[in-house]
C-alpha cells in the first residue's frame, strides 16, 4: 500500500491519504483520512475518492472524538503587596491556555522576642483540575530589643561608689558602675551638705542619682548678750545667739563676793533669753550663758553686765524720710550722769550693729546724707553714764525719697437728698496708698469704707437722711508703711 501524510506546522491537523498498489493500478477509489487535533476536541474526517482525472468526492464522514487533554504543569503564583492576597496562573504546554486561580492564604505568625527575630508565613493554596498547589511567603519580623526603663540605683554606705541596675520587661538586667561626684557646702550658721552626685551611660542615655547628706551647723555665737543698765524694780534681760543641732541653754552669774561662776534658776535660765529684776545687791553683777550642742560640745558667751542706774532713755529717735542728697537728723534724749554717745547702724548685709562715722555720731544728735543705699537702714544710740553704765534707744530708720505729707485736706460737703458727695484728699510721698474711713454715728468709732473711691484719692457717696452730719477721713501709706490721716470732713443734708 501507498500511505502520504501532510501536517501543519502547529499539528493543528493531520492528513493521511492510502492506496494499495492493485487500487492504484485498477483506479479504485482512495481513502483520505484528516485529523484535526487539540487539546480538547479531535476531529478525524474520512473521504472516499474516485480515480479520475477530477479525483471526484465519492463519500465525506466526519468523527468527532476526545481531545488529547491540556498539559498544565505547574503555575506561576502572584501575591499581594501585603502578602494577604495570591493567585495561580497555569500556562498549556501543548496549546498555550492560560487559567488563573484565586488562592486561599493562611497566616501563621511566630512573635518576635527581646532577642530573637519572628516570622510571619503566609501560606496560598490554589484548587485546579483536582489537584492543589501551594506557595509560601515568609517575612521576617526583627526582633523587638530590651526595654529597661528607669533604673534602680544602689549605694555604698559612705555613698563614695554607686552602681545603677537596668530591668527589661523580659527579666534581663544590665548592672552598670556610676560614676560619682562630690560638692560641699560647709555648714555656717544654717546647715552644710554634701552632695553625691551619681552618673551613668547606658544605650546612648545619661541617667542620674543623687544623695544629700545634711551637714549640721557648727556649735557657734552668733551674738553675744550686751550689758543691761535700769532702775531697782526693773527687770534686764539678757539674749544669747547661737548655732547648732539640739541646742540646750545654761545661764550663769558671777558671784561678787568670791569672783566665781554659779549657775543661776531665775526666769529663763534654760532658754537663749534670761529675764532678772534688778535689784541694789546686783549692780555691777556680770552674766553669761553656756551652750550645749547635741553632741556634748559646749561653748560659753561673752559675760554682759547689770547696772542699777537712773540712766535712761527719755525721747526715742523717729524715722526720717527725705529724698536723695539731703540730711537726715537723728535724735535721742537721755538722763544719766556724764553722758556720751555712739551712734550705730544696721548693715543692709549682714544685719549686724555696727559704730557709725558720720557728723554726730557721738551726740544725742547725729546728721547723716540721705542716699538710696541707705534705704530702709536703723539707726540706734547707745548711751553710757560716768559709771559705765549703758543704755540703748530704739532703732529709727532711714527712708530715700518723698516724705509722706497730707498738702490738701477734704472739704466739708452740703447736697440734697440721692445726690452725690465727694471728698478728696491731697497727699505727696512714694507709692502712696489710700484708705476712706467713717465716724459710726452710734459710737463714735471710725470704720472703713468700702463706696466708690474708698481706695483712691477721692471717694464719692450717695448723700443720704441716714448721712447726715456723717464724718469721712483718709488713711494715706507711703511705700516705707508710714501713715498719715488728713482731717475729717462732714457730709451735710442740704434742704
Amino acid at each position: 500500500a501507498y500511505c502520504a501524510v501532510n501536517a501543519d506546522e502547529e499539528l493543528g491537523a493531520i492528513s493521511i491519504a492510502y492506496a494499495t498498489k492493485t487500487d492504484i493500478a485498477a483506479k479504485t477509489p482512495i481513502v483520505l483520512l484528516q485529523f484535526n487535533v487539540s487539546c480538547e476536541d479531535s476531529e478525524i474526517t474520512s473521504a472516499t475518492l474516485e480515480r479520475n482525472d477530477e479525483l471526484a468526492l465519492e463519500e465525506f464522514t466526519v468523527n468527532t472524538v476526545s481531545g488529547i487533554g491540556h498539559d498544565w504543569g505547574q503555575p506561576v503564583w502572584n501575591w499581594a503587596a501585603d502578602n494577604n492576597s495570591a493567585t495561580a496562573t497555569f500556562t498549556c504546554s501543548v496549546c498555550g491556555d492560560e487559567q488563573t486561580v484565586e488562592a486561599a492564604v493562611t497566616v501563621e505568625t511566630t512573635a518576635p522576642t527581646h532577642t530573637e527575630a519572628g516570622e510571619t508565613v503566609y501560606t496560598a493554596a490554589a484548587a485546579f483540575e483536582g489537584e492543589t498547589y501551594t506557595d509560601v511567603q515568609r517575612v521576617t519580623l526583627p526582633a523587638i530589643g530590651h526595654t529597661y526603663g528607669t533604673p534602680v540605683w544602689s549605694w555604698n554606705e559612705d555613698h563614695s561608689a554607686a552602681t545603677a541596675t537596668f530591668t527589661c520587661s523580659c527579666g534581663d538586667e544590665q548592672t552598670v558602675e556610676a560614676a560619682v561626684t562630690v560638692e560641699t557646702t560647709a555648714p555656717t550658721t544654717e546647715p552644710g551638705e554634701k552632695v553625691y552626685t551619681a552618673t551613668v551611660t547606658f544605650q546612648g542615655e545619661t541617667y542620674t542619682d543623687i544623695y544629700t547628706e545634711v551637714l549640721p551647723v557648727a556649735l557657734q555665737i552668733i551674738s553675744q548678750p550686751e550689758n543691761f543698765t535700769g532702775p531697782v524694780g526693773a527687770m534686764a534681760s539678757f539674749t544669747v545667739t547661737a548655732a547648732g543641732e539640739g541646742l540646750t541653754y545654761q545661764w550663769q552669774y558671777k558671784s561678787l563676793k568670791d569672783g566665781k561662776w554659779y549657775n543661776t534658776k531665775v526666769d529663763g535660765y534654760d532658754t537663749a533669753t534670761m529675764h532678772i529684776e534688778v535689784t541694789v545687791s546686783r549692780d555691777g553683777m556680770q552674766f553669761r550663758c553656756k551652750v550645749t550642742d547635741i553632741n556634748g560640745k559646749t561653748v560659753t558667751s561673752e559675760p554682759a553686765t547689770l547696772y542699777v542706774s537712773a540712766l535712761s532713755i527719755t525721747a526715742q529717735p523717729e524715722d526720717f524720710t527725705g529724698p536723695a542728697g539731703s540730711y537726715a537728723d537723728f535724735t535721742v534724749a537721755a538722763t544719766g550722769d556724764g553722758l556720751t554717745y555712739q551712734w550705730q547702724y544696721k548693715s543692709l548685709k549682714d544685719g549686724k550693729w555696727y559704730n557709725a562715722k558720720a557728723e554726730g555720731c557721738d551726740a544725742a544728735t547725729m546728721r547723716i546724707e540721705i542716699t538710696a543705699a541707705r534705704n530702709g537702714m536703723q539707726f540706734r544710740c547707745k548711751v553710757t553714764d560716768v559709771g559705765g553704765r549703758t543704755v540703748i534707744s530704739d532703732p529709727a530708720t532711714l527712708y530715700a525719697g518723698v516724705p509722706l505729707n497730707i498738702i490738701g485736706q477734704p472739704q466739708d460737703f452740703a447736697g440734697p437728698i440721692n445726690s452725690t458727695a465727694s471728698f478728696t484728699v491731697e497727699a505727696e510721698g512714694e507709692s502712696l496708698t489710700y484708705q476712706w474711713q467713717y465716724k459710726s454715728l452710734k459710737d463714735g468709732k471710725w470704720y472703713n469704707t468700702k463706696t466708690d473711691g474708698y481706695d483712691t484719692a477721692t471717694m464719692r457717696i450717695e448723700v443720704i437722711a441716714a448721712r447726715n452730719g456723717m464724718q469721712f477721713r483718709c488713711r494715706v501709706t507711703d511705700v516705707n508703711g508710714k501713715t498719715a490721716t488728713s482731717d475729717a470732713a462732714t457730709l451735710r443734708v442740704a434742704p
